[in-house]
């Protein structure tokens, strides 16, 4: 939960030796209550995304409501809100509220598939991904670098495959 959640710049900057981070600490409750967040994902998710993305703060736990789902992970409340409004708008006849119920993306495979490319409409990630520009395209999606080395090395065998 440090590596990822942790420190500021995201996890390149933490050292899994020391348990510190080289730029300084996103948010230092991680290790001075630590035993509150350890294996708990509500209240943990609930504390990292609180007061961001549209939802409420800790105690609202929406940061854990609204955690990423889909196959996009689609992460936060004003998300889930612009999802709710460009589905039902595209489907009268399926008119549903991912607001109300924002695990029909995870119990859905329809909603799950359906949330990742309104997300990738949203945040116009077509320009990004036909100019080949991985590092815009990843802050777009995931508005940071985490998981970045990882996405290369996923796309890097993808472009191999496809004989791209």
């Amino acid at each position: 939960m440090r590596e990822i959640f942790g420190c500021v710049g995201g996890k390149n900057n933490y050292d899994k030796a020391t348990d510190e981070c080289s730029l300084g600490r996103l948010r230092d409750r991680l290790w001075t209550h630590e035993s509150a967040y350890e294996n708990n994902p509500r209240k943990l998710l609930s504390f990292v995304y609180s007061s961001r993305m549209g939802n409420g703060d800790e105690r609202s736990e929406e940061g854990y409501k609204f955690r990423g789902k889909g196959i996009i992970q689609l992460t936060g409340k004003n998300n889930y809100r612009r999802y709710t409004e460009i589905h039902n708008h595209a489907n009268p006849n399926d008119v549903k509220d991912f607001i109300e119920a924002p695990d029909l993306i995870i119990t859905n495979v329809k909603y799950g598939v359906e949330s990742g490319f309104v997300y990738w409409a949203m945040v116009n990630a077509n320009i990004m991904a036909d100019a080949d520009n991985s590092e815009r395209l990843t802050v777009a999606i995931n508005g940071g670098m985490n998981g970045y080395d990882e996405r290369i090395e996923c796309l890097e065998k993808l472009k191999h495959h496809m004989g791209i």
